[in-house]
């Protein structure tokens, strides 16, 4: 009876531990390169994990937020997740992909600092200021490097 009792208390810990340890994950989508508002369940700040359109995803540009939303513009399509922390104390953590060699940028919380190249993977080289670099808020790959990248330690 104590083993059935102790299963059934640990499966229920299990399941409401379980939803805190995932990343949330906001998909929202400038369809016909018109404005959209989608509600977000975040307390810190949105970043994009990944763009999903060909068309550019720059916060202030063609995406943004505001209290419990983002919103895009021009095209941008994308995946959004909370910025865990504000800082040196968060551990950001983006996945940008040059595809088809093209140019692409993503989106970066500036207040964590300069981004580092994390994990290439890409076949195609990975070379900051040749392949991938950062400006202003964006991580921006090209020549077909696909990398995650990381908050400096």
């Amino acid at each position: 009876m104590y083993r059935l009792m102790f299963a059934a208390a640990l499966f229920l810990g299990l399941i409401a531990v379980a939803p805190a340890a995932e990343a949330r994950v906001v998909r929202c989508e400038s369809i016909n390169d018109r404005y959209r508002e989608c509600p977000t369940p975040f307390r810190d700040r949105a970043v994009v994990q990944r763009r999903l359109s060909s068309a550019e995803c720059r916060e202030g540009r063609s995406w943004g937020q505001r209290r419990g939303m983002v919103w895009v513009d021009r095209g941008c399509r994308a995946d959004f997740v909370e910025s865990r922390g504000q800082g040196s104390g968060s551990n950001q953590r983006v996945t940008c992909s040059s595809i088809d060699n093209r140019r692409q940028t993503c989106g970066w919380n500036s207040q964590d600092g300069r981004p580092m190249l994390v994990r290439r993977l890409s076949s195609a080289s990975c070379v900051e200021g040749r392949s991938w670099g950062y400006r202003r808020g964006s991580i921006w790959v090209d020549q077909g490097c696909r990398a995650q990248f990381g908050t400096r330690r």
